[in-house]
């Protein structure tokens, strides 16, 4: 995508531009801006305008209020801390532990929670992935059978860094043939997979963030069946059922119904999958031997991502000079202090060090034209042909 600033962004898994529709909605100033709770006309708007979103999302989700509560957070990394530890302390209130499932590929949202859990009491086990990013599946059921008591998994749907898929039949297969329950990171989901609006039946949790698709930052959401032990984590005056107490962000609310109709009505996954596919195809075959494309062998991957490295360049170099041509890029890995940090994710699937300090990140937007690609990859590539 190609900003006004002249400026090419290429960093849409991080965060997305507002939707359209968002900013034309903001343009005219017509939202409601009252508390929810209040029991005043203005606030009656709000709630309407809430509960507007709420069933759209039933809806597009094919979920029922009978099975599935739905609360509404800042994000990912809010409601995953919520999900996780409210599963193990409404189980901690009873004198149990829990088993945690999880992967090193995995969000750092749910990494990072490994060690906290461990100081609880609480029983971690890390899922392996294979050098392509994929799960095996029989093994992990296996692993998660092995365990008596409560037991809950995280499963990411779709990678940030590598766009690795775990196809949703594996995951709703994976939650028949267990006792688990199972948590679904859905953030990288929408706009970025064909079916990224499928049925969430089966699974007891989703979660998503808006500012990935175009709504507004620090809001998100939540599906979770209502068999799920979960103490909440925020507590307060009671909203959402107690799920999530606190004053419900409206204006956000309303900006992930707008975001997503728009996704709705204008996504093309083919015309996305092809648009992404002629760019990393070139940039592999002059990448050649000096190179090479992250998990380009695995059985799904979405149609937005090329997860990519140079042999001998660090990515904090290589995503240097990506800045200094106009282009916002990601590396797979943390910098600070002019270090680099090895991409876990990489480490994960088997790369060595130096290789998981390679790791360069595209992502492109869900409406990546094909008469765009040409001028893209020309840019992509006056960069990249300068380090081989």
């Amino acid at each position: 995508m190609k900003l006004t600033n002249n400026r090419y962004y290429f960093d849409f898994n991080a965060t997305s531009p507002l939707a359209y529709s968002v900013k034309d909605w903001l343009s005219r100033g017509d939202f409601a801006f009252a508390n929810p709770s209040s029991v005043h006309s203005s606030g009656k708007a709000a709630k309407r305008e809430i509960k507007k979103t709420s069933e759209f999302l039933y809806d597009v989700f094919e979920l029922s209020e009978n099975h599935y509560h739905l609360f509404y957070h800042s994000g990912a990394s809010e409601a995953i801390n919520q999900i996780v530890k409210g599963f193990a302390e409404k189980h901690r209130y009873s004198g149990r532990t829990i088993d945690f499932f999880y992967s090193l590929t995995d969000h750092s949202c749910i990494v990072n929670q490994v060690s906290q859990l461990e100081a609880l009491g609480h029983r971690t086990h890390e899922l392996k992935v294979d050098s392509n990013g994929e799960l095996d599946w029989e093994s992990a059921i296996k692993q998660i059978q092995s365990v008596d008591g409560p037991a809950l998994v995280n499963l990411t749907w779709v990678n940030n860094e590598t766009g690795v898929v775990w196809p949703l039949e594996k995951i709703r297969a994976l939650k028949e043939k267990t006792s688990a329950c199972v948590h679904v990171d859905a953030v990288q989901s929408v706009g970025k997979i064909s079916d990224w609006q499928s049925s969430l039946q089966g699974p007891d949790a989703f979660t998503y963030s808006g500012h990935k698709f175009g709504a507004l930052k620090g809001v998100g959401f939540s599906f979770i069946h209502k068999d799920l032990p979960f103490e909440p984590f925020v507590v307060g005056g009671g909203q959402q059922m107690g799920l999530r107490a606190g004053t419900i962000n409206t204006m956000g609310v309303v900006s992930i119904r707008l975001a997503l109709e728009e996704m709705k009505d204008s996504f093309d996954y083919k015309q996305l999958e092809e648009s992404k596919l002629f760019i990393e195809n070139a940039l592999a075959k002059n990448l050649g031997q000096k190179g090479q494309i992250f998990a380009h062998n695995a059985r799904a991957r979405n149609a937005n991502t090329i997860c990519f490295g140079l042999h001998e360049t660090r990515a904090d170099i290589l995503a240097t000079a990506f800045d200094l041509a106009g282009i916002d890029v990601s590396t797979g890995s943390a910098c600070s202090s002019g270090s680099v940090n090895p991409s876990r994710v990489l480490m994960a699937m088997g790369a060595d060090e130096q290789t998981a300090k390679s790791v360069l990140r595209l992502s492109f937007s869900p409406y990546l034209k094909e008469q765009d690609c040409e001028d893209f990859l020309d840019k992509i590539l006056n960069v990249v042909k300068r380090f081989l």
